[in-house]
């Protein structure tokens, strides 16, 4: 129980210093990251696969699709703890994992056009700029960089 009071408090502080937009988004990974591992885990609506066939809980995990979620509702959560402790891979991460989940969606859908292609590149190029450019968000992750290196 300790560990976890500790562990809200070093949020709170966290929470105080960190860029609004930046909250925005650790809040948006963190609500994804929680709802994909628990609709993964607990057996709450109907699954369906591609074709649109509802299948039991137990067949969709077989399909490989609860796995799946599973890991993506990780990837989400790790990203977000990332954000808020202001890791030095987080914003890159970020960045790689959101242009492949583009890419895929580019990849596997036929009616893509260039405006949401261009679309796609303006909101990585906006975040780039956000997370690398920004002043309050390198000056974020500058100052917990440097808190951490001080005993």
């Amino acid at each position: 129980m300790g560990r976890i009071v500790q562990f809200l408090e070093i949020m709170e502080a966290r929470n105080k210093v960190m860029p609004w937009f930046l909250k925005v988004i650790a809040a948006y990974l963190l609500a994804c990251g929680t709802g994909l591992v628990v609709f993964s885990c607990t057996p709450i609506c109907p699954h369906a696969d591609f074709e649109g066939n509802a299948v039991s809980f137990f067949q969709w995990w077989l399909r490989g699709f609860g796995p799946l979620v599973f890991m993506v509702g990780l990837v989400f959560l790790t990203l977000c703890y990332g954000l808020t402790f202001a890791k030095k891979w987080s914003r890159l991460s970020f960045l790689v994992a959101l242009s492949l989940g583009r890419i895929k969606a580019i990849v596997q859908t036929e009616g893509v056009t260039a405006v949401s292609t261009i679309g796609s590149l303006a909101v990585l190029g906006f975040l780039a700029w956000y997370f690398y450019r920004r002043h309050t968000v390198v000056a974020y992750f500058a100052k917990v960089e440097q808190a951490a290196k001080t005993p």
